[in-house]
């Protein structure tokens, strides 16, 4: 056999130089990995708030259809913010709870108790501040005063003062420092410049309110110069001015709100400040989560959710409801009374008509006191009333606030006026002996033409009889024409009383409703 020496070389030798490519290639070691970038230590806050909470320290029962829902309740949030808290200790993250103001007035137990029942849970459930709101003032300022010494938290507010001496009330302090895991937040408190208007004229009359935007900047320097992490504003100054405030002061990092009662599902943002909102009684809570860069101390995100009270599967807490127990008996006495009984449900209504329920109120009113004709704000009428059996409790929820009746007279020039400030502030007055007729401009104006006194037309030169509350007879929601009135007499009988006794004199009630304001519309071209 014939070797072929040369090709065999050759081949031995291609063998050599893959075997060596081979095992060169099986040494090389792999490129290096990339490094991974550090994790970034975060430190996390979680705030909840709440505001406007009216004294709701029970659940409400709300009919829907053929189904009963609990909504709120003092027991229901305390069992929430029980389980944030004790979420947050397990992940190391720090919790604060604060409130925006009108935290006790409005139910039984809170009106009752004169907020006493509310600053107790609130010292148990670790509030740790509050802003004062315009119905703080509703049973005195000595009475705000005693509740502010027996709060474990501080009331804020950076912009009320004492006329006399134009020095800060003595109760309130405007800011304070929250120092948490090495980090520092500023909380500012801020009341409505509206509080004239929305509280009870000799209860704030010595008051001077200063402007808001103007206060808010010069705090916001004040606090800014011991450097926190995180600037609050804790407001009771409505949604929109919580908005002005956003667009026109910057350095702001989060607005909690309150006055409003807005229900926010998410913030409103404007640069890096969020304004937020948590409804009212309690029927929601907000939370905002914080993480901040441990090193830097830098926000790195955030974030914002309304929680709607009570959560499934978290029961009533047990030791707010003994708080509640210890006040409950002699309560329950007076408000399970029943008053009356309605055939349908009675509903209050905002804006430029009349409602069922504001009718029937001023018609109780005016049955009451003899009038000619009575006026009722649509603020002071605070929950619907359904059918079936009244107690005592649901008046007390619809009138909650303790004005009395004022008679007094008044010029049929004045009642107009009265008419047109509520187009004016959009929010027109609930009337009984008269109705209003008026038309829409295709420009939108809105122009009275002709106002009824029951069946004879308005004589502008002619005096009335007309009785209000107490709180509108001194001005109260910008109808300043009421402090006008003449011959005044004090009737000593409540709204809620005058409420209270036309149900019962009328019951069994189907109350028929008639809206008292009367619009037709103006097309181009047609009724000048």
């Amino acid at each position: 056999m014939k070797i072929d020496l040369q090709k065999s070389f050759w081949k031995s030798l291609s063998l050599l130089f893959l075997f060596t490519l081979l095992l060169g290639c099986a040494s090389t070691p792999p490129p290096p990995k990339k490094k991974e970038k550090p994790k970034i230590p975060l430190v996390h806050f979680i705030i909840l708030h709440t505001n406007d909470f009216h004294g709701q320290m029970l659940p409400k029962m709300i009919k829907k259809g053929k189904n009963t829902i609990v909504v709120g309740g003092a027991p229901n949030l305390a069992a929430y913010i029980k389980k944030v808290r004790k979420t947050a200790e397990k992940e190391g993250a720090q919790v604060m709870l604060l409130d925006a103001g009108d935290c006790y007035q409005g139910t039984p137990e809170g009106n009752l108790t004169k907020g006493r029942m509310v600053i107790d849970y609130m010292n148990y459930i670790q509030y740790e501040a509050m802003t004062i709101g315009n119905h703080e003032y509703d049973f005195s300022e000595k009475n705000l005063i005693a509740l502010s010494r027996l709060s474990n938290f501080p009331f804020l507010s950076s912009n009320l003062f004492r006329k006399k001496d134009f020095q800060p009330v003595s109760y309130a302090k405007p800011y304070i420092f929250l120092k948490k895991k090495g980090f520092t937040f500023a909380i500012v408190g801020l009341t409505t410049q509206d509080l004239y208007k929305v509280a009870a004229e000799k209860f704030v009359s010595h008051l001077m309110v200063m402007p808001e935007i103007p206060t808010a900047r010069k705090i916001r320097d004040q606090v800014a110069l011991q450097k926190p992490d995180f600037i609050i504003f804790l407001t009771h100054i409505g949604f929109e001015a919580d908005q002005e405030l956003a667009k026109n002061v910057k350095g702001i990092d989060l607005i909690i709100g309150g006055h409003s009662h807005t229900r926010l599902t998410k913030p409103r943002i404007f640069g890096k400040c969020w304004v937020v909102q948590a409804h009212d009684k309690g029927k929601a809570i907000g939370r905002i989560d914080l993480w901040f860069n441990k090193k830097t101390h830098q926000l790195v995100k955030r974030k914002y959710q309304l929680v709607s009270i009570p959560q499934p599967g978290l029961k009533p807490d047990r030791e707010t409801l003994k708080i509640i127990g210890e006040f409950s008996p002699a309560i329950e006495k007076i408000m399970n009374r029943v008053i009356g009984f309605l055939k349908k449900p009675l509903k209050r209504v905002g804006g430029t008509n009349s409602s069922p329920l504001g009718n029937l109120f001023a018609d109780a009113m005016r049955e009451a006191s003899g009038a000619q004709i009575a006026f009722q704000n649509k603020g002071g009428i605070r929950d619907n009333l359904p059918a079936g059996k009244i107690r005592y409790r649901q008046v007390f929820q619809v009138a909650p606030f303790d004005n009395t009746l004022v008679l007094m007279k008044l010029k049929g020039s004045e009642i107009l006026e009265l008419f047109k400030k509520g187009f004016q502030f959009k929010e027109v007055l609930e009337v009984s002996g008269a109705k209003c007729y008026y038309r829409i401009r295709p420009n939108g104006k809105i122009e009275i033409y002709q106002v009824m006194i029951g069946n004879q037309l308005l004589e502008k030169d002619q005096d009335y009889v007309v009785v209000t509350n107490s709180f509108l007879a001194d001005g109260g929601d910008g109808f300043s024409t009421f402090k006008q009135g003449r011959q005044r007499t004090l009737m000593g009988i409540s709204y809620r009383k005058a409420l209270e006794d036309y149900l019962r004199n009328h019951s069994p009630l189907d109350y028929q409703y008639e809206n008292r304001y009367y619009s037709e519309k103006v097309e181009k071209g047609l009724k000048k």
